[in-house]
């Protein structure tokens, strides 16, 4: 039984040193719905907004990353 309470006070202090940890690294940050509703206006209003006549639209470019490996020779020659 000595073993098992060994065991358990590595355990308990560090789920306590866990928590502690996790309750000091929360940021303490109030709710600010205005600030967060008038950031999505904006954001939706700039989603309307036509595209500049200026900006040069271009489709994407796919790029084959992939390496080819070289032939195997085959002359005929068997290396034994």
């Amino acid at each position: 039984m000595a073993v098992l309470a060994w065991l358990a006070v590595p355990l308990v202090i560090t789920a306590l040193a866990f928590l502690v940890v996790r309750l000091r690294s929360h940021p303490n940050r109030s709710a600010d719905s205005d600030r967060g509703l008038s950031n999505l206006d904006r954001f939706r209003e700039a989603m309307d907004r036509p595209m500049p006549s200026n900006v040069r639209v271009t489709t994407p470019v796919t790029v084959d990353l992939r390496v080819q490996a070289p032939a195997p020779e085959r002359d005929g020659a068997s290396a034994a």
